[in-house]
Parts: structure tokens; C-alpha cells; sequence
């Protein structure tokens, strides 16, 4: 990627979010889990997508940015109830290296739940700075 190409991925990721559902984010797995994409500035939010689908593989591997996780453990009870632990944390990493961060503050959420009426595990991360 050419010096132009990494100036232009670094301005429009700033201000992008990304939300997705993990069913076990405790297991280390590289398969990627779909999610959707969009952007504070709401000019970028319109070629968000198009943005990470250029330039996914800088932005998820080969560059650092500071974002902001939220992480939201979700449970579903028998009568219907659904329990959420929500969790937030910054982290200054790759996309693929955020789980590493949101382990122990999964782990942390799920201490205040019935594991066996675990569902999902929510996340949403906005990148809030570049350096």
C-alpha cells in the first residue's frame, strides 16, 4: 500500500464503527464473523462499507488505531427475560488483536449470569484516534 492509499484509510477510519454478534467469543477463532459497518461523520457513513472492503486487511491486521469496545453480554432467561452485562473499555490495537483486550472484561460479565442461559456476546468498536 502506497503512502497516498494508507493517508486516505487512515481519514476515513477515524469515526468508523463496526458491530458484531459473537455466539463464543472465548474461543480464539480467525473465521471471520460478518458485522456492519458505519461512521460517525455522516458523509463517511456513506462509503463505509466501501471503505473497509478497500482497505479491510490494512485496518483489521496490518495497522493500530485507538478504538473504543463496547462489549454487551447477553443472557436469556426461561421466562423470557433477557440480562445484559455491558462492559466498555480503549484499546490502541489491530481489529484482530481487540479480543486479546475484551477477554477479562468478558469473562468479568459473565460472572453476573446463568452460563447456562448464556446467548450471545455483542460488540461495537468506533475508532477514536489514529495514533
Amino acid at each position: 500500500m502506497n503512502h497516498a492509499m494508507i493517508k486516505r484509510a487512515r481519514a476515513g477510519v477515524k469515526g468508523l464503527i463496526i458491530d458484531w454478534v459473537d455466539e463464543d467469543p472465548l474461543t480464539d477463532s480467525s473465521k471471520v464473523i460478518p458485522g456492519n459497518v458505519s461512521h460517525r461523520n455522516p458523509i463517511y457513513r456513506l462509503t463505509a462499507r466501501k471503505i473497509f472492503e478497500d482497505h479491510g486487511e490494512f485496518i483489521t491486521k496490518q495497522q493500530s488505531f485507538r478504538w473504543l469496545v463496547t462489549i454487551k453480554v447477553v443472557f436469556d432467561y426461561d421466562n423470557g427475560q433477557r440480562q445484559y452485562e455491558e462492559r466498555e473499555l480503549e484499546a490502541f490495537a489491530t481489529i484482530s488483536a481487540i479480543n486479546e483486550y475484551a477477554l477479562e472484561q468478558i469473562e468479568d460479565a459473565m460472572r453476573y449470569g446463568d452460563k447456562s442461559k448464556y446467548k450471545h456476546t455483542e460488540f461495537k468498536i468506533e475508532c477514536i484516534g489514529v495514533r
